[in-house]
């Protein structure tokens, strides 16, 4: 059984963003915001194009509140039996930088040199 640095998970990233979207045609603005609409970050450039959506200036349709959920995926870390850096599982052949090989299980492979073409293996794989 391998040493887990971290197990494989997913995490989920909730983001708010005001949103504008121009009378004629589809593009617009989206202004990154807390759930409560109150603005994240102050950058001039933006702060006056949302000052400009709101007064009017800019001809555009308030969109409101918009929730963006980004889930990513994260493969999980084992401790290389022989050397003990980290070797990230995310491929069907992962290869530490001292040359053992894991699957993406964390099962010790066998040397690249033992892999055989009666398997469909073959060394380049292993690169």
């Amino acid at each position: 059984m391998p040493e887990y640095v971290s197990r494989r998970h997913t995490e989920t990233i909730v983001e708010y963003c005001h949103e504008f979207q121009w009378k004629e045609g589809h593009a617009g603005f989206s202004f990154t915001c807390e759930k409560d609409g109150s603005l994240i970050g102050n950058h001039p450039c933006s702060r006056e194009n949302y000052d400009k959506c709101i007064d009017g200036t800019y001809d555009v349709r308030d969109m409101g509140i918009q929730k963006h959920e980004r889930v990513f995926r994260h493969s999980a870390v084992i401790k290389c039996v022989e050397c003990g850096s980290n070797v990230g599982l995310s491929n069907n052949t992962n290869i530490c930088e001292c040359g053992t090989g894991y699957n993406m299980s964390g099962q010790r492979l066998a040397s690249c040199e033992q892999w055989g073409e009666e398997t469909g293996e073959h060394w380049t794989e292993c690169l």
